[in-house]
């Protein structure tokens, strides 16, 4: 009986931790800007590079029992005057997000990465811009991998 009722103290005394456990989007959106700006010389050593500027900010919380929530993000490309941004619904665990971009415009992953989030493009993820669709990111280029930092909220209103 005295290990029935220290069993069930111990469950109970832990529920309130596991409550209190934030979500990926809790964790990594109280900063509600991530963003990242390519200089003149990383564009350099990475020629196939086309992505200059990178940003993605929380949308909605949408679900939070399910962990699913929105972002929004975009990007700037070299050679291109266009802004290119969307949104994206995103599942996570508490360590990462699997997101699609609205309109069937590709995947990606958000991960954590010291205090910023690691983008991972999927096998295809292209976004419309004002006059013209951007370059696949998931194909022919170096773009797989972006790391952002956080930022100032006005580093993601690039639109």
């Amino acid at each position: 009986m005295r290990r029935l009722i220290a069993s069930l103290a111990l469950v109970v005394l832990a529920a309130p931790a596991a409550i209190a456990e934030e979500s990926f989007y809790q964790k990594h959106f109280a900063p509600p800007c991530y963003a990242r700006s390519y200089d003149a010389a990383h564009l350099a050593a990475h020629p196939l590079q086309r992505v200059t500027y990178f940003y993605v900010t929380g949308g909605d919380f949408g679900e939070p029992d399910t962990g699913a929530f929105i972002v929004d993000f975009g990007f700037l490309v070299k050679n291109s005057p266009d802004v290119f941004y969307g949104s994206a619904s995103c599942d996570s665990t508490m360590d990462a997000a699997q997101c699609w971009a609205e309109g069937d415009a590709g995947t990606f992953t958000l991960e954590a990465s010291g205090d910023g989030l690691r983008v991972g493009v999927g096998d295809h993820l292209t976004l419309e811009g004002n006059a013209s669709f951007s370059p696949d990111l998931g194909r022919g280029g170096d773009d797989k991998v972006i790391i952002l930092h956080p930022e100032s909220p006005l580093a993601c209103i690039v639109q």
